[in-house]
Parts: structure tokens; sequence; C-alpha cells
């Protein structure tokens, strides 16, 4: 219990200061990583305790590190320390994975997971309030200029994302505690939705959209759902109207009818909304992967390899593009393991229903993320969020003490 209470503080530490991270450009969070990551191995060589159920995940992860580590040897670095922060992220990853999945996770530790989730939604509100009066937000670089908070992260999605996985885990958590819903609780979970409207970002605005949808469908009674249901549409449908955040994607059309994707040569005056850019962006790295199919182009150098300098909004292509086939075959392994984890008959008898479809929402929304929007693994905020959900879903999270 004394080593969870001390992952726990420096989980505390990780969060918040990225924060101060991204306000005052430290490397709290960066550094607490690290110290976590060796306390993790630490812990490992003492008890040398694995659990079999992850065994896909872990031939995912490890496959991705093996590939990793090659496509480092082999490639010319443009930038070492997104190649070192990629390998240590996927470290990380395993050694958190293993940890919270080889404890019993009790009642007093379930508690302490709740108060943890909520307090880093509070924490996350409280940044964006001190982001806009500071005048310190992100400026949309398409020329719109809208304004959006990042809370305890460096970029508005990567918040919004990681906001959405903790609003599921602490529900999660308060559904399998048997907790009521206070007022507290629901102030909690208002600031962080008005968290994540501020950062306007449309991935997580559909995340949000589709956790919503599943936690009205089954929590609420039979001839309520429709009323409900209808309210999160409009709810939704407001939301997108004021704030303007998809008038873009009327012009698609237009650039899905006079554009031919066997050329390299664009008119790029049909490219008017981040959507057309994405699949142009696909488009050209995918050939341009294909020139590097094995190794790829090294870990963490999707960003340099691009020819406009940015992410490929796509975690397979970016995957491609780094590491390669091998490394795109340990991240089919990693989502297979997840889902094998999800739908697993133990899983789906011996959690709550509602709890049970949240968890499978929120990575239902992650995996659509994956393919439109974001590599997500790079998000080292949310993809712990992530592990840490998953670990409460397991069966092994309902051996509670006490009880």
């Amino acid at each position: 219990m004394r080593f969870f209470s001390f992952i726990l503080f420096l989980l505390y530490v990780r969060f918040i200061s990225g924060g101060l991270d991204a306000q005052f450009s430290t490397r709290i969070s960066l550094v607490t990583s690290a110290i976590i990551m060796i306390a993790l191995a630490f812990n490992l060589l003492t008890k040398l305790t694995f659990s079999s159920k992850l065994a896909p995940i872990f031939f995912g992860i490890s496959t991705m590190g093996i590939a990793s580590f090659f496509s480092f040897l082999l490639n010319d670095i443009q930038n070492y320390g997104s190649a070192s922060t990629t390998i240590s992220s996927l470290i990380l990853y395993f050694l958190l994975l293993n940890y919270f999945f080889t404890i019993s996770i009790t009642h007093d530790i379930m508690e302490k997971l709740f108060l943890f989730s909520k307090l880093i939604l509070v924490f996350g509100f409280i940044f964006c309030m001190i982001q806009i009066g500071t005048d310190k937000v992100f400026i949309e670089r398409a020329g719109s200029g809208i304004k959006r908070v990042y809370g305890l992260t460096a970029h508005p999605v990567t918040f919004a994302m990681q906001t959405v996985i903790f609003i599921v885990l602490s529900e999660v958590l308060r559904i399998k505690l048997r907790k009521p819903v206070s007022i507290l609780y629901i102030i909690t979970i208002a600031l962080a939705f008005i968290s994540i409207y501020l950062t306007y970002a449309r991935t997580a605005w559909l995340m949000l959209a589709i956790v919503m949808m599943v936690y009205v469908y089954f929590s609420a009674k039979p001839l309520v759902k429709p009323f409900i249901f209808i309210g999160v549409l409009f709810g939704l449908t407001i939301s997108i109207l004021v704030s303007n955040r998809f008038d873009d994607l009327a012009s698609l059309s237009t650039f899905l009818t006079y554009t031919a994707f066997d050329t390299t040569q664009y008119d790029y005056r049909f490219v008017q909304s981040s959507m057309a850019w994405r699949i142009v962006n696909w488009v050209l790295h995918f050939r341009i992967a294909l020139d590097s199919p094995f190794f790829g182009f090294g870990p963490g150098q999707s960003t340099f390899v691009s020819i406009f300098g940015l992410e490929m909004h796509n975690a397979f292509l970016e995957t491609f593009i780094e590491l390669g086939i091998f490394g795109v075959i340990g991240l089919l392994s990693l989502i297979f393991g997840v889902t094998k984890l999800l739908y697993g008959r133990a899983e789906l008898e011996d959690n709550p229903r509602v709890a049970n479809a949240l968890t499978k929402s929120v990575f239902a929304g992650i995996l659509l993320s994956m393919c439109f929007s974001v590599g997500f693994l790079d998000q080292t905020g949310g993809v712990m969020a992530c592990l840490i959900l998953l670990a409460v879903f397991s069966r092994r999270s309902l051996y509670t003490s006490g009880q």
C-alpha cells in the first residue's frame, strides 16, 4: 500500500505539473514520468510478477519497442529527444499496465483513484481559467483567431481527450463504489465539460458525444431514453452551431469531386477544410512511408519527415512512417489485446452494465480518433489514464475489502 501511495503521489505531480510545464516551459512532468518508470522498474525486478491476461498487449508494446530500437539504429535521426521519448514512453506503459494488473485493487485503492480522477478534472479546469485570464491560450493556426485552452497539457486536443478519459474513469469508479451522485460530483463533471468545450477540440467533442449517448442508453429508464437522447443530440447540435467548428467541412464535397488521388499534384484551392488537408496528408505520406517500409524513418520522427512539419493525424500511418511494418503489427496486437480484455467473459460478467458500456465507448472513441486525428500513444497522460481505467475495469478490481 505504501508503494501504491508513492506511485499515486507521483501521478498527481505528473498530471498537475503538465499545466505548469505548458505555462512556464518547465520539464517537471517529463522528469516525474521518468521517476515513475524507474520506481516501477525496481518494483518489477524485486517481484518479477507478470499478468498473463495482458500477453497480446505486452507482445504489441514489445514489438513496437523492438521496432523502435532497430529503427533508431538504422536511420539518421533528426531529433534524438523525440526518439528517446517514444521509446521510454513504451517502457513506461508496459511497467504501469503490469503494475496495476498485478496488484489487488482494493476498495481503499479505488477510493483513492476516485478522488484522484476528480481532482485532476478540477485542476484541469483551474488551469484553463488561468490560461484565459493571462491570455496564454492556443491560437488557431488556420487564421480563424479562435482561442483554445490546453489545461494540463501542451495542446488542446491532448488535454480534451485526457479529460474525457478522466470523466469516464470517475464515473466507472463511482458506479463500482456504489456512491450516490452528489452536488459536488455534478459540479466537478460540469467543470470538466466546460474545459472540453473551451478547447474547441472536435475530436474530443465527438468522443464525449459517443460516451454520452452510450451512458444515456444504458442508464436511463426505457420511457425516458428517447427524450434524453434527443436532448443530448440537441445540445451537441447547438454546441456545433455556436462554435462554428464544423463549418469548413461544407467544402469537402468539392474537394473530393475535383481531386485526383493517383497524382502527387493537388489544387490547394480546394483544400479548404481540415478533413481535406488530412486526406492530402495521408496520401502523400503513405507514398513516402513506402520508401522505408520495414523500419520506417525513426521513432518520434514523423513530424520531421512530414512535408508540412505536422503529425500524420492517423496513428497507423504515423507508426508506419516511424517504425515500419513491424511497428504497425505491434500496434495492431496492442489494439487486439485491449479489445480482448474489454470483451472477456469475466469482465462482461463482473462489471456493472453501465460501467462496462462506458469503458468500451471511450476506447471506441479513442480508436476512432486514432484513425482520423491523433497518434494517441504520444499522449503520455491520456495513455496512463487509459491504463488505469483498464485496470479498474478488469475483474481484479472487484476484489474489494470491507464489503
